[in-house]
């Protein structure tokens, strides 16, 4: 997917700004000089998404999965630079004709919600929601996990958990340290869908997060969690134009934005390393109209909101 970016900066969210000023004579989109070698140009061809992916099913019973993104390093994935997607060995549990559970261990999408899940060639939008941006970040984690399915006469329900690191792919150290503590967090999400005209599923999401202070070699650990339903509408009313879809999303979590983006929206580590940390609770709403209009078009409208603190206005 390659892309041309061209970002446009009103005066509070320009890249020239120092000590929180516009230099005398420099403009809120100029170009400027930073201290490492490089500009605050915002204007520029990127590949934004390149990806190949190889399957290997040795049996009915096992699978192995490898998929790289090639970007370059420092690529636009939270900074990250890494190269990985998902990455997993897989046995499959055929119980019945219409149920079978896949075992996996590896890197893998965190089963949290529809829009986490969806695969990027399937979302007619070229990037995901500002909520999901910022709490689930790069979508992949380390771990092990267990998927359910059911299938019959057109009918789905999927059961899914998951443990995991909880340092997903888009933190800014993940290459560095792909887990930052001890403990593991838990991700789990169920889905129901009927066929034709809806679905309705439910995620959450509990672990511990972490701040950590680099100058002062301080260290700390807080509980986050997120609870997240989904609801999709869909059905063709003309095969000669195509399915209409609605699908909608909302989640309420503690704790569990990443600091990609807003550095506030972490905990700060208190002055009593003892003391429990200030919470900070995230709300994430984002709903989607698509429409196809032929086998080769579809139209699609997104609204979403997203706030790290709802305690402000």
């Amino acid at each position: 997917q390659p892309q041309i970016l061209i970002q446009n900066y009103n005066t509070a969210a320009s890249p020239n700004l120092i000590g929180g000023q516009l230099p005398s004579g420099v403009g809120a989109n100029d170009t400027i000089a930073k201290s490492n070698g490089t500009t605050t140009n915002g204007d520029t061809f990127r590949l934004r998404r390149a990806r190949l992916r190889t399957e290997f099913d040795p049996s009915e019973g096992t699978r192995f999965v490898f998929e790289i993104d090639p970007t370059p390093p420092s690529g636009q994935i939270g900074q990250s630079g890494t190269f990985l997607r998902t990455v997993e060995a897989v046995g499959i549990a055929r119980w019945s004709d219409f149920v079978n559970t896949e075992f996996a261990a590896g890197i893998f999408k965190l089963p949290f919600g529809r829009e986490v899940l969806q695969n990027d060639a399937d979302r007619p939008f070229i990037e995901r929601s500002w909520g999901e941006q910022n709490l689930m970040p790069g979508e992949f984690d380390t771990g092990a996990r267990a998927y359910t399915t059911w299938n019959k006469d057109g009918r789905t329900f999927v059961a899914q958990i998951a443990l995991v690191n909880g340092h997903v792919e888009g933190e800014p150290s993940f290459t560095l340290d792909p887990d930052l503590n001890q403990g593991k967090d838990t991700v789990g999400r169920v889905n129901f869908d009927l066929g034709d005209w809806f679905d309705v599923g439910a995620s959450g999401y509990v672990g511990y997060g972490q701040s950590v202070n680099a100058s002062e070699l301080r260290f700390k650990q807080f509980v986050r969690w997120a609870a997240n339903g989904e609801l999709g509408l869909h059905h063709t009313f003309s095969p000669s134009v195509g399915a209409t879809k609605i699908f909608a999303e909302v989640t309420f979590a503690q704790n569990l934005d990443r600091g990609t983006y807003y550095s506030f929206a972490l905990p700060a580590i208190p002055a009593d390393i003892n003391a429990p940390v200030a919470s900070m609770n995230e709300r994430s709403i984002w709903a989607r109209i698509e429409q196809d209009l032929s086998k080769w078009v579809t139209i699609g409208f997104r609204w979403d909101e997203y706030t790290p603190d709802t305690s402000q206005s």
